[in-house]
């Protein structure tokens, strides 16, 4: 069995739940650009991320591209359209390899009729995406140094391996990628990204940030150290 996070949808159902949906789906990999889910399409599957990193993205109604979230191992993707029988709100793409479990809907709604311990989590884990939406929205008020810290923290918290050098994040995102999870210009990511370096906070490279010095990132977002 993989390794599963705590935070994850499969880290938190019990054994048996977790056993009962991995036995429902068929598995699936998708290369990086592959799209998992379409924003507007029939919603007729669940995805059980198995292996790697998805991106959730939107169009706003002015057309805008807007970069949502990051999902990884044992996290679910699609299950709001299925939940409610609405077309996706949101497209789901693969940042790297991914492999995932690919679930009906109609079976995904039996598994959690018959599973109501099951259903309980699934209805926690929407709960805490949309949590998360919202305080994202009131944390946009801040400059664009304050919201990158904390965009930074939380995927360095959830995904973040520890090294020789420090914290590696690996989520496949680049830093226009990262500018929209931040709600601001590349541009000013990037010279936020460049201060942060040149304090010693953390280093980038391709598609990863290590950082060097959570108390320092953690005051730039206007946290407690």
């Amino acid at each position: 069995m993989f390794d599963l996070s705590e935070k994850s949808l499969l880290g938190q159902l019990n054994p048996e739940d977790r056993q009962q949906l991995l036995t429902l789906g068929t598995r699936r990999q998708f290369e990086a650009g592959g799209v998992l889910t379409r924003q507007g399409e029939a919603a007729d599957t669940v995805y059980v991320l198995l292996d790697g990193f998805a991106k959730v993205t939107a169009i706003s109604e002015e057309g805008h591209l807007v970069f949502l979230a990051v999902r990884s191992q044992g996290e679910l993707v699609g299950e709001v359209g299925v939940l409610d029988g609405s077309p996706r709100p949101t497209t789901v793409t693969a940042t790297g390899a991914v492999v995932a479990l690919g679930v009906g809907g109609p079976l995904f709604l039996g598994f959690l009729a018959r599973r109501p311990s099951a259903a309980t989590m699934v209805t926690r884990s929407v709960t805490e995406k949309l949590r998360f939406s919202i305080q994202r929205r009131l944390e946009d008020v801040g400059s664009v140094r304050a919201r990158l810290a904390r965009v930074l923290l939380d995927l360095g918290a959830r995904w973040g391996r520890p090294g020789p050098r420090g914290t590696e994040i690996a989520v496949g995102l680049n830093q226009g990628e990262i500018a929209g999870l931040v709600g601001a210009t590349e541009r000013s990511v990037n010279e936020a990204l460049a201060d942060f370096r040149s304090l010693g906070t953390l280093s980038i490279g391709y598609r990863r940030v290590v950082i060097h010095d959570w108390s320092g990132l953690r005051k730039a977002a206007g946290s407690t150290p």
